[in-house]
């Protein structure tokens, strides 16, 4: 598969920084990948409560200087999508957890594909996901 924007859920930066094989195949098939903010400061607060804070962070920050990366960061049109994402999955009984929700706005703002391995993800409508 290749994608034109994949963007990394926590979970799935986590194994691409265990060496997962399939994961860095995915990501080598990828024009570009990005972390949302939110994804960032998910790891942050496991780096910072982990033992290899300095390890940790310097890898991500690598990650984050290739031209081929980019952080996503909300804009009021991230904030209308996330309104709109939380309103039918509250009416529909399905919530997730609200940075879930803000991932997945911005991964639908920016039009990618989101690569996780968490579930909740398929009760938004309208995100792509691998």
């Amino acid at each position: 598969m290749d994608f034109d924007l994949l963007v990394l859920d926590t979970n799935y930066y986590s194994a691409l920084a265990k060496k997962d094989i399939s994961v860095n195949s995915l990501i080598r098939n990828s024009e570009e990948i990005a972390l949302p903010h939110t994804v960032i400061g998910e790891l942050l607060g496991g780096f910072r409560y982990g033992s290899q804070f300095d390890k940790n962070y310097n890898d991500l920050k690598r990650l984050l200087a290739k031209p081929t990366c980019r952080v996503l960061m909300p804009s009021i049109e991230t904030a209308n999508i996330y309104g709109r994402l939380y309103a039918d999955l509250k009416r529909r009984g399905k919530m997730i957890p609200m940075n879930d929700i803000w991932i997945a706005a911005l991964t639908i703002e920016y039009e990618g594909t989101l690569a996780t391995y968490d579930k909740d993800f398929t009760a938004i409508q309208g995100i792509k996901l691998v």
